[in-house]
């Protein structure tokens, strides 16, 4: 009698489950406008506080100019907001980076809180004549303001911005970054260190070399001393 093969029973495997990484709702999000600001200035910042890996700290990096900023920015309140529409409005915003500015700036205040800013190219003179006025949003508030004036293009000449001997600072993204966060009603700090200093003759070689290290260096002990302050953010 022939021997009938008993039939192979069929191989459970058990289901793999792909492990979800769980996306925490954020404190705080920093936004740099390039990698290597973020390397030189946000990591070793949470480094020194113990925070480096916190998943509800964001880092963000916008790209250049202002339409990257606007559009980066928005893009990560978005999915914050769908993470917890209730919590949102808790949300912190901070911009650093370092950025231009005049001689006044490079000397008196080389890295700084900034508490204005200003869309520096918007121009809409010619048909609206001396009813035009450059937009202007305020970031925070404090006994003395320092205005950042926020221009797709690299500002060389110091008689482009008069300022009555004030110190002052430009950058390409902040005008940006503090639209966004003002349509969707988040809190934005900035933390600005100059860089190169404009009218010098020497902006590429500042912007290039051991100046941008050095301007880096001091946001990060900004943003330090900022975060580790705990006025406008506890990270327990």
């Amino acid at each position: 009698m022939e021997k009938k093969e008993k039939a192979a029973e069929p191989i459970k495997e058990e289901a793999k489950k792909e492990e979800q990484v769980k996306v925490e709702f954020p404190k705080v999000l920093i936004f740099t406008a390039m990698q290597s600001e973020r390397d030189k200035i946000v990591q070793p910042a949470l480094t020194k506080l113990g925070l480096l890996g916190r998943t509800d700290i964001w880092s963000v990096i916008t790209g250049v100019g202002k339409v990257n900023a606007a559009v980066s920015t928005s893009m990560a309140l978005n999915a914050v907001f769908a993470l917890n529409p209730q919590e949102f409005t808790n949300v912190l915003c901070i911009n650093v980076g370092v950025c231009g500015g005049n001689d006044v700036a490079a000397r008196d205040a080389k890295c700084v809180q900034i508490h204005r800013v200003c869309n520096n190219d918007f121009d809409t003179s010619a048909v609206d004549g001396e009813a035009f006025r450059k937009p202007v949003l305020e970031v925070a508030t404090a006994e003395k303001t320092r205005t950042c004036f926020t221009q797709d293009h690299f500002c060389t000449d110091p008689n482009e911005l008069l300022q009555d001997g004030e110190p002052y600072y430009v950058d390409m993204e902040l005008f940006g970054i503090a639209a966004a966060c003002s349509q969707f009603g988040v809190r934005l700090v900035s933390l600005k260190s100059v860089c190169d200093v404009i009218g010098s003759g020497k902006q590429k070689e500042q912007y290039e070399g051991v100046n941008f290290d050095s301007a880096c260096g001091l946001a990060s002990e900004l943003l330090v001393e900022y975060l580790s302050a705990g006025t406008d953010v506890v990270l327990k």
